[in-house]
């Protein structure tokens, strides 16, 4: 993956339509207010693709952020006829690079600078880039959840929400 300029398309877009993900183009009517998240790791070599929420929280596109809420929406959604779950910490902890974080920054300055609904932060917001819920569970009423500013995983009870929450659903295709 190429490091690309601040502020540009970097990753392909996808917009959720009956809970099917379908690809979404700039030169779609409307994009801004069509568009859920965008696809942060391509499927290869019979790994998932992950699909990043473009943001989550009270004001976003998954209102509520709990590893259950996260967990069951994940599992509710559709990409090219496979089933959606929470990505593993191993996993997103494999495909972890600053240059994945560094461009994921660049992919949400351009959806700010183009004004795609709800996108009211500042484009320079570097620890917005989110910690995803993970699919294992760290004991009762806790979960592990990956750091996409550091590539770093941890643990936090279940029910706990913060600002940073952000879904990741990933796909085996």
């Amino acid at each position: 993956m190429e490091k690309k300029e601040k502020n540009q398309q970097v990753f392909p877009m996808f917009e959720l339509v009956d809970g099917q993900f379908k690809p979404l183009s700039t030169t779609d009517e409307n994009w801004q207010s069509r568009i859920w998240g965008y696809e942060i790791i391509p499927a290869q070599d019979g790994n998932p693709a992950v699909i990043l929420a473009k943001k989550c929280g009270e004001d976003g596109n998954v209102e509520d952020t709990t590893w259950n809420d996260f967990k069951a929406f994940a599992e509710s959604v559709v990409l090219e006829g496979k089933t959606g779950a929470l990505p593993s910490k191993e996993y997103l902890r494999e495909q972890w690079t600053e240059e994945l974080r560094d461009n994921i920054q660049a992919m949400d300055g351009f959806l700010v600078e183009e004004g795609a609904d709800g996108e009211d932060r500042t484009a320079d917001d570097i620890d917005y880039v989110g910690i995803p819920w993970c699919s294992e569970e760290y004991g009762e009423g806790r979960a592990y959840f990956f750091n996409l500013r550091y590539g770093s995983v941890d643990s936090r009870n279940k029910n706990r929400t913060s600002n940073y929450d952000r879904l990741a659903v990933a796909f085996n295709r």
